[in-house]
């Protein structure tokens, strides 16, 4: 099956939503007002995706979703509260990645801003925040990933 690159989504989007809720995103960050439009961005919510969603409301659930999301629920509902590793999913959450129905699973997705994974052996998922901001006293690492081989290569902090 074909592989593409793309940033994280939630478990219930298909390439086309992704992309066209990205460009939607895009759309309003080319334009003059960027400044005002960012503005707008913050916050927790909406929660979950739907199509009645205004356009605002949306822009700022995909920029949460592709930036932030780390535990989700399968219809996409988000949550921000918990940031440890992949096992530490609140009642009711996954790791976005881990969802048995998620629509991409045949898709890289090359991300960061989680550095507290570890022992990611989820096909086709490569994490590549490895905590550098941490320091080298915790172990952290400075990753990159050659895409021919998908080989990961770390240098202490």
């Amino acid at each position: 099956m074909h592989s593409y690159y793309t940033q994280v989504s939630p478990p219930n989007w298909d390439k086309n939503t992704l992309l066209s809720q990205s460009f939607t995103v895009e759309k309003h960050l080319k334009k003059s007002d960027a400044e005002g439009f960012i503005n707008q961005m913050y916050g927790n919510s909406p929660h979950t995706w739907h199509l009645d969603l205004e356009e605002m409301e949306a822009c700022r659930y995909t920029i949460n979703a592709c930036m932030r999301m780390r535990f989700c629920r399968a219809d996409g509902t988000l949550e921000f509260e918990h940031k440890m590793g992949q096992n530490t999913a609140p009642i009711g959450f996954k790791a976005w990645f881990l969802h048995e129905h998620r629509i991409l699973t045949n898709t890289d997705i090359f991300f960061g801003h989680w550095s507290t994974l570890s022992a990611i052996n989820t096909p086709h998922i490569y994490p590549m925040d490895h905590g550098c901001v941490w320091g080298q006293a915790l172990g952290a690492q400075l990753s990159a990933i050659r895409f021919e081989d998908r080989q990961v290569f770390s240098v202490g902090c």
